[in-house]
């Protein structure tokens, strides 16, 4: 039977759900979770341009491939600017041992390249997806995490030290982290308060800050609410800077982490670029916060230099392998040259899908 590629419906949800449970790893549970979130991405977005946000190769009624397309409001050059994200290629296991899914995921590419009409960033994606990304001749920038360690405990381990030695390098070690982390509150004098919810102070700051970010999203109350409140199966705590005048300067959002888990992940971190006091402020909260848990490190993507500058003397530095940062249609853009420069975009984990779905 002929396979079509046309825009996905609501009436797609238990074909999309029974392709998701052959991917590896999932179960029948995980693959109805997983299709929650992508039907919060696509059908639920509260920014639209009018146009499909997920396509679907079919088979009659059986889905065997989709991706997804995101609008997304982004600031460049000081402006809004529409936009978008391309996220979640998936095809049916058997198309990818016959060979034919390469033809099917490169029309659905097709399809999501003619329906944006600007550039649209491709994110966090998995190896196969870089290389099919990468025979489209898509733009390409890489970024690395930035990795705060709060406990010494894994460092230590590559030493193999024996066990009291162990025990009291690592127990030092610890303190010792613990008291510099109390002695740059002091420095900082910043203190960060939780917030429950995403209001007007959002807006304000997204706005007031955002022209100055560089290449990101417009990260408002109603997206933020969408991104980290209303997301399925995703718990988050929201640290704000609070100013005069009921105002906020920034904030930080942190990913609650499984059970089992030894890292916390920080979503978001916005703040002014050129207050990098506020920047290692709310980086003490996200600190402050995974120690409570017990957890032993964090990461942080920063992708700004501002960004990086501010967190270099609380002791991040960048660890692990680069993550993809592509984007399609960079010709679409008045000024391509201009994303091309890695340094202009301002980007985080929880960006795009954000590699945060079940």
């Amino acid at each position: 039977m002929k396979i079509l590629v046309r825009p996905m419906t609501p009436k797609d949800r238990q074909c999309f759900a029974d392709l998701t449970a052959l991917r590896p790893g999932y179960d029948r549970r995980r693959a109805e979770e997983r299709t929650d979130v992508i039907w919060h991405i696509a059908f639920d977005n509260p920014v639209s341009d009018g146009k499909p946000t997920y396509f679907v190769a079919a088979r009659g009624e059986q889905v065997v491939c989709h991706m997804g397309r995101m609008p997304t409001t982004f600031w460049v050059k000081g402006k809004q600017h529409s936009s978008s994200f391309a996220h979640d290629l998936f095809s049916h296991p058997d198309l990818q041992v016959g060979g034919r899914g390469f033809f099917v995921t490169m029309k659905l590419y097709k399809q999501v390249e003619d329906t944006c009409d600007s550039f649209c960033g491709l994110c966090w994606t998995n190896d196969l997806n870089v290389k099919l990304q990468q025979s489209r001749k898509y733009d390409q920038l890489w970024v690395k995490p930035w990795v705060r360690l709060i406990g010494l405990e894994r460092l230590l381990q590559r030493f193999e030290l024996p066990w009291p030695l162990a025990h009291l390098a690592h127990r030092l070690g610890d303190a010792g982290l613990a008291v510099f982390d109390r002695a740059s509150r002091h420095v900082v004098r910043q203190e960060c308060e939780l917030a429950v919810r995403f209001d007007g102070r959002f807006d304000r700051l997204a706005h007031r800050i955002g022209p100055r970010l560089g290449i990101a999203p417009l990260k408002d109350a109603a997206y933020l609410r969408w991104r980290y409140l209303d997301w399925p199966h995703l718990r988050t705590s929201t640290y704000v800077l609070p100013r005069r005048g009921g105002d906020i300067g920034g904030f930080v959002v942190l990913r609650e982490p499984q059970p089992g888990e030894d890292s916390g992940r920080v979503l978001d971190l916005v703040c002014d670029p050129d207050d990098a006091d506020g920047a290692r402020a709310l980086a003490l909260a996200a600190i402050r916060h995974y120690r409570h848990l017990g957890m032993r490190r964090l990461e942080v993507l920063a992708t700004q230099p501002a960004l990086q500058q501010a967190l270099r003397p609380m002791l991040f530095v960048p660890r692990g392998d680069p993550l993809p940062l592509f984007y399609l249609n960079g010709d679409k853009f008045e000024d391509p040259a201009h994303l091309a420069d890695v340094t202009r975009w301002h980007h985080a984990f929880g960006d795009s899908e954000g590699g945060e779905v079940p």
